[in-house]
């Protein structure tokens, strides 16, 4: 799609909107159009937690192709994500807006309020289960090795309590904490920051990233999929179910 084209589409926002959105607009017809801008700097969840229907429903197929990015596919009863990975935007408030600026995102921010059920994505053991000040409640679970000879693990952020410890076996699904708004970086916003890392060794090294956890869903990439008590799920490869309870 032209960028004149696309942008004359987009006029009816005209008005309606602040500074900021209408740059952000110019932005995306950029990304659109195909010209060198980063791709994650845009999504249509931002358009759309803005306020902003409209133009979703008309762009976000333009933008998921021009970017390559899918969109996520919700089921039903699962809490919404906030801040998206490689979100450049900052952290998204669900019912307050953005609240910063930071860069891009390690891992998906899922919007629950304090003490939600948290879930161990997969099987694995608790390698740690501890307090800090940046992070504050945080567990990392290793997952072991994938069939492509790489070692996962993932890793829960900002939790009001943590209910493992170091060392423990879990089992996918099993509660390992209450989510919360803990540590500096949640920036007081009650959520979930999920991660998940990857590395070619059992032991961490920085040589060890994260990944985008959407390619990682165990129904399919970018296919949040929500943990089933009576579903069975494959050993490998290591495939990820939702780590909050989603309601049914």
């Amino acid at each position: 799609m032209a960028k004149a084209n696309l942008e004359s589409r987009l006029r009816f926002t005209e008005g309606h909107t602040t500074k900021e959105d209408e740059r952000l607009l110019k932005e995306l017809a950029k990304a659109i159009e195909g010209s060198p801008v980063e791709s994650y700097r845009v999504h249509p969840l931002h358009l759309g937690m803005a306020g902003l229907g409209g133009l979703v429903a008309i762009v976000s197929m333009e933008v998921c192709a021009a970017m390559q990015v899918p969109q996520i596919v919700y089921p039903a009863g699962a809490p919404k994500i906030a801040s998206d990975y490689l979100d450049t935007r900052g952290f998204l408030r669900g019912r307050y807006g953005y609240e910063r600026t930071l860069g891009p995102h390690s891992g998906i921010d899922i919007d629950v309020l304090i003490g939600h059920p948290v879930l161990a994505a997969a099987d694995g053991v608790i390698f740690r289960s501890h307090w800090s000040d940046d992070l504050g409640w945080r567990i990392v679970i290793e997952h072991g090795k994938d069939v492509d000879g790489s070692y996962l693990r993932t890793i829960y952020l900002h939790n009001d309590k943590n209910l493992v410890a170091p060392g423990e076996n879990i089992k996918r699904g099993q509660i390992i904490a209450l989510s919360g708004v803990s540590g500096r970086m949640s920036y007081d916003y009650p959520h979930l920051h999920f991660m998940v890392y990857k590395g070619p060794t059992q032991k961490y090294s920085e040589k060890w990233t994260h990944v985008n956890p959407h390619e990682y869903w165990a129904d399919g990439p970018s296919k949040i999929t929500c943990f089933e008590p009576t579903k069975n799920y494959q050993k490998l490869p290591i495939r990820f179910t939702y780590p909050v309870e989603c309601k049914r």
